[in-house]
């Protein structure tokens, strides 16, 4: 694809992510889309066929590129306890992208899409697994840690703060929460660097 329809591809994207964080999937339409991202109707069909490939690019692509952030945190030399902050903040990040209501609406609205985002998210949690295990390998976790159990109290208090804060708040508040997540699942014992 050349850089120019890159950038034209990327605004149509960023409009239509403002569109389903402010209206859902269902409160806007492709000519909206369309005169919104500076476009006749048509072009913006020639680049997406359907309102629903368009919404199934924007989410997998959310996931795919919040898996390569958690990939490089696995092979960061920085100290583990940075890398972990740095992973909680940036699943603040991407989860502030669409919020839960919408997602919910995008699976009734679209059914396809939920089996791809199923199967893309269950990478993504294998690979926030790894870096969890990585932890307790290392020491700096507790072996009794449960990371099942971690990750769905990350994933539920980010997704609550979304609710009600800005995204710059919600990053604050995302540290905070890390910090005293991080004193409960701590090793007493000092990591084996």
């Amino acid at each position: 694809m050349k850089v120019k329809n890159l950038l034209v591809v990327n605004r149509v994207k960023n409009e239509a992510a403002s569109l389903i964080k402010t209206s859902g999937c269902k409160g806007w339409t492709m000519a909206t889309l369309a005169k919104r991202s500076g476009m006749a109707k048509d072009t913006l069909y020639r680049i997406y066929p359907s309102k629903e490939a368009l919404i199934r690019e924007i989410v997998v692509d959310g996931i795919i590129e919040y898996q390569g952030k958690v990939r490089q945190l696995l092979e960061d030399d920085r100290q583990y306890e940075d890398r972990l902050h740095e992973l909680i903040i940036e699943f603040a990040f991407f989860a502030s992208r669409l919020s839960v209501d919408n997602m919910q609406a995008i699976f009734l609205e679209y059914p396809a899409i939920e089996e791809e985002i199923t199967q893309a998210s269950s990478q993504y949690y294998d690979a926030i697994t790894s870096f969890f295990e990585k932890g307790k390998r290392q020491g700096f976790l507790r072996q009794d840690t449960d990371i099942a159990i971690v990750i769905r109290m990350i994933n539920a208090y980010t997704l609550d703060a979304l609710k009600f804060h800005d995204r710059e708040a919600i990053v604050a508040d995302i540290q905070k929460m890390a910090d005293f997540l991080l004193d409960g699942i701590k090793s007493p014992v000092k990591p084996v660097r």
